[in-house]
């Protein structure tokens, strides 16, 4: 069967629409399948990471609370410490509901243990502080206190870490 110029042309062109129509569908699932990755990364992986730096930063103001205690004995510095220790825990919940990773959850367990040793730590330091043993309320904090503080700076960095590695992960499969 022979075609005339006219089949030809229209075959042509034919042609050309569905290779133009098939490379542009294999772009558009590309394109969704690199969107679904970013967000992944935006709606799951941003907001973790906003927790652990606002953790970090309550775990440090905590810290300053109970030292401030320390330098001017005032009750209202402990208070300030226990505000801020429901902030934690109201943080924590947070980055629980947002964590899917179960290394995530591990790290929080981890912080919350810490956490609460860190509290039994602050209820010495007040007894001492209450007591008039300011300087060895200071010795206890700058022993013990130390050690946990180095814990909690170490778990949030092995946590931010893993959130790191997940996020490249994530970047690498919207790349490919």
């Amino acid at each position: 069967m022979k075609l005339r110029i006219r089949g030809k042309i229209i075959l042509s062109y034919v042609i050309v629409i569905l290779v133009t129509l098939i490379v542009s569908i294999m772009g558009i699932r590309a394109d969704r399948k690199m969107t679904d990755d970013y967000m992944n990364l935006i709606e799951r992986s941003l907001p973790v990471e906003a927790a652990i730096y606002r953790l970090r930063s309550q775990f440090i103001e905590k810290g300053l609370a109970l030292r401030s205690y320390i330098l001017t004995g005032a009750p209202a510095e402990i208070g300030k410490f226990r505000s801020i220790d429901e902030g934690i825990y109201q943080t924590m919940n947070q980055a629980r509901a947002l964590s899917q990773a179960a290394e995530s959850l591990d790290s929080l367990e981890l912080l919350a243990d810490i956490n609460e040793r860190y509290n039994l730590l602050s209820e010495d330091v007040a007894d001492l502080g209450e007591s008039g043993l300011i300087e060895e309320a200071a010795s206890f904090i700058a022993d013990r206190g130390a050690s946990i503080l180095g814990e909690i700076d170490n778990t949030i960095e092995d946590w931010t870490q893993f959130i790191a590695y997940q996020n490249d992960h994530w970047i690498t499969e919207a790349v490919a």
